[in-house]
């Protein structure tokens, strides 16, 4: 009916239009005519506006499914990925502990009847095992990340970065300078989790300098929301590389060199998408690195 509405209204507007249009060719001077074009010009754009109006409610209505479905996709594809992550992260623990276990008996009591190479390769097996480990415990604790209930609360994020700190492997021979930041209503664990990574990442990729340095600063943004961010003065990263850093299993360095499972920055950004908000990097090689924490002025959206 709608639809119907609209498409008579179109016309008659252009009617009138050419109408006035006509009424001007006769006579302008008229004042029948002049008052002839402002009626049929204010009728024609009354008609225009309404069908316009209309076409988009109609559109409206005919998107609103597409979109309700595009979120439930959406939904299902997350739920999906963490059933996945937990289910990999629980099924890799107990081969792989095995294989780490048999490794050590093999060095520990059968280490004389081994000759050298066999030794070396059973010590090959064991870290490898190991890795696998680490990657599975970088799972668990990505698919932990979706799966926790969600509790906002006023936190503290100056206090609760000095604790991630202190706790952080390494922490203990790099200057931190931490700036005023701004409170953030979040889910305080999860921001403990994010700060962690960040602030270990930053410890671990800043270790080879001589008096490495971090600093942590925060601002509030537009809308009430908050940015935090992590410098470090470590061997940084090509400016191309920054979209894959928040990806999980990404790694820029070999392992040998920068140990890890390559989720810490995955974590981050689920710690941020729990909180509606968004996480960037900033960096250039050998000069460092920048990253970008922000949420929303009330945890979530």
């Amino acid at each position: 009916m709608r639809l119907e509405i609209r498409t008579r209204l179109v016309p008659v507007g252009l009617a009138l239009a050419v109408a006035a249009l006509a009424g001007l060719a006769v006579g302008w001077t008229a004042g029948w005519a002049r008052a002839a074009v402002w009626a049929a010009a204010a009728t024609a754009a009354a008609a225009f506006l309404a069908g316009a109006r209309l076409g988009r409610r109609e559109r409206g209505a005919a998107e609103a499914p597409a979109l309700e479905a595009a979120r439930l996709d959406a939904a299902r594809a997350r739920e999906e990925r963490d059933d996945l992550e937990r289910t990999l992260a629980h099924d890799l623990r107990s081969p792989l502990g095995a294989i780490v276990n048999f490794a050590s008996v093999l060095q520990e009591d059968f280490r004389a009847r081994l000759d050298p190479e066999a030794l070396g390769i059973v010590a090959r097996i064991r870290r490898a095992a190991e890795s696998g480990l680490r990657l599975a415990d970088g799972l668990a604790r990505l698919a932990n990340v979706s799966r926790k209930a969600f509790l906002p609360e006023p936190v503290d994020v100056e206090a609760l970065v000095r604790e991630a700190f202190d706790a952080a492997p390494g922490g203990q021979r790099v200057e931190l300078s931490v700036a005023p930041l701004p409170p953030a209503v979040a889910d305080r664990a999860l921001l403990a989790e994010a700060f962690s990574e960040l602030l270990r990442n930053a410890v671990k990729f800043s270790a080879q300098r001589e008096k490495p340095h971090i600093a942590v600063g925060g601002r509030r943004a537009a809308g009430g929301g908050v940015v935090y961010w992590v410098a470090d003065d470590g061997v940084g990263f090509a400016p191309g590389e920054s979209p894959r850093l928040f990806r999980a299993l990404h790694r820029l360095h070999p392992r040998d060199e920068f140990p890890g499972a390559g989720v810490g920055l995955a974590v981050v950004r689920r710690v941020a998408e729990r909180h509606g908000g968004s996480v960037w990097a900033e960096g250039d090689l050998e000069r460092g690195a920048r990253f970008f924490l922000a949420l929303p002025a009330e945890g979530r959206p």
